[in-house]
This record gives structure tokens, sequence and C-alpha cells, in this order.
């Protein structure tokens, strides 16, 4: 009875501890999914508004807006993928930026390395580079004052009417605009709206 009892702890012991303890140290926490595809697209881009006269002189109507881009690089075809600590040289110890810094470690992350010259060519033809010169240097030109509001009426009696409403505008700035694209190898699709691709735009106003 000793031997049987024995055994069957031992055999018990084994199914309980054996199986957590291969998983956990055969196998790593975390592996970081390959890259499939990337794109990066940089633009110089120009958006200006104003408002409409309203139709029978009865004020502002709606505004209109107005939305010019300049395409300046294109890539992604070329690119060299690294773990965050030996792009850095310097090991996993090397902080992160804030914004990642708070959501993953160093080890989770990634650097890529596009190439610095754009695979296409910058095809523009003389009016548009005409236009894109043109909004470089009206975004270095200060905006003009705002004109005085209008004189209230002398007397008593029905108050002025506009034929026309204000026609005023904002001040086109341009801006750099960066919008990339990615696609890993994990995590799959599903039906919580998670899957392999990502992406993501900024844009940085040049005054």
């Amino acid at each position: 009875h000793r031997c049987v009892w024995a055994g069957s702890s031992t055999a018990l012991l084994l199914v309980l501890w054996l199986p957590p303890l291969v998983f956990s140290s055969g196998a790593p926490t975390y592996t970081k999914p390959a890259i499939v595809s990337l794109s990066l697209n940089v633009s110089l881009s120009q958006s200006s508004s104003w408002a409409n006269a309203g139709s029978g002189g009865g004020g502002a109507g709606a505004p209109s807006s107005r939305v010019t881009s300049f395409p300046l690089y294109t890539g992604g075809s070329s690119y060299v993928a690294q773990d965050w600590g030996l792009a850095t040289g310097s090991g996993d110890d090397v902080a992160l930026p804030p914004a990642l810094g708070a959501a993953y470690a160093p080890e989770q992350v990634q650097l890529v390395c596009l190439t610095p010259d754009s695979e296409n060519l910058w095809l523009v033809s003389p009016p548009a580079r005409a236009a894109l010169v043109a909004a470089l240097n009206a975004s270095l030109t200060p905006p003009p004052a705002p004109p005085p509001p209008p004189a209230a009426p002398a007397g008593p009696g029905p108050g002025l009417s506009r034929g026309v409403g204000d026609s005023g505008g904002t001040v086109p700035v341009p801006a750099l605009v960066f919008s990339w694209s990615l696609v890993r190898s994990a995590p799959f699709a599903n039906n919580r709206g998670a899957g392999p691709g990502c992406g993501a735009s900024a844009r940085v106003p040049l005054s």
C-alpha cells in the first residue's frame, strides 16, 4: 500500500506541475511579429477656407474650403527593421520615447529605417510649382489685421443691412503631412477589430 500511495502521489505531482513548468520555461513570453509590408508618404499640404455670400444678400452662406497637396516622398519597398536595443547600439535599457514607453517595453519595439530617397520621381508642372512657391511665401507673411467693426446708426430707426456677407477666411498655412501603413504577420484579424494592419498620419504646420 505504501508503494502504491507513493507512486500515485508522484504521478499526481507530475500531471499537475510538469505541463506548466515545460510551457513556461520552454516557450518565449513574447515574440515580435514580422513586418510583411510597409509604406510611408510625405506631402506638403495647404488648406484654406472662406465664407460664401448668402443667397439674396442674406448674410454669410455655407463655408467653402480648398486643399492643395504636393507629394514629396514615397517609400516602403526597401527598409531595414531591427530590435530597439540593437538599433540604438546600447542594449534594451535605452529609454523609449514617452508615448511608447507608457505602453511597451524596449524588447517589444522595432525600429524601421527607410531609404532617404523617394521611390517615385517628383513630376510637377510649372503652374503647380508656382503655386507651391506662392504658398510658402504666403506662410511667411503675417496675416492682415481684421477690419474695424461697422459704426452704429446715428439715430433711431431700422438697422443698416449689408448686401453681401463677410467673405473673410483663414490664411492658408502649409504643413508637412506624414502618413504610414504597416502590415504585420500577427495578430490575425478577428471580430473585435484587431488585425495585422495598422496606420496613422501626422500633420506638422510649417509656421
